[in-house]
């Protein structure tokens, strides 16, 4: 699968509703992916245009070997 990338990285994002309406991004925490959203960025296009994104190394994006995937203090 061909992904756009960030800074060279394939990043996996889906995109919902009118691109003129006002947008609303969805972003997981440490350790999830998208799916954490589950179906509530769908269900909101009759509102808002909706994006959600899989960040650098987590569920359908690309996971750069030499990435620090842990969270630091």
């Amino acid at each position: 699968m061909s992904l756009p990338t960030v800074k060279g990285v394939g990043t996996f994002y889906r995109e919902y509703g009118d691109a003129r309406k006002e947008h609303v991004l969805f972003i997981h925490g440490l350790g999830a992916s998208s799916i954490r959203w589950g179906d509530i960025p769908e269900a909101l296009p009759k509102y808002f245009r909706t994006i959600v994104v899989d960040l650098i190394g987590f569920g359908a994006s690309e996971k750069p070997l030499d990435a620090d995937y842990t969270s630091k203090d």
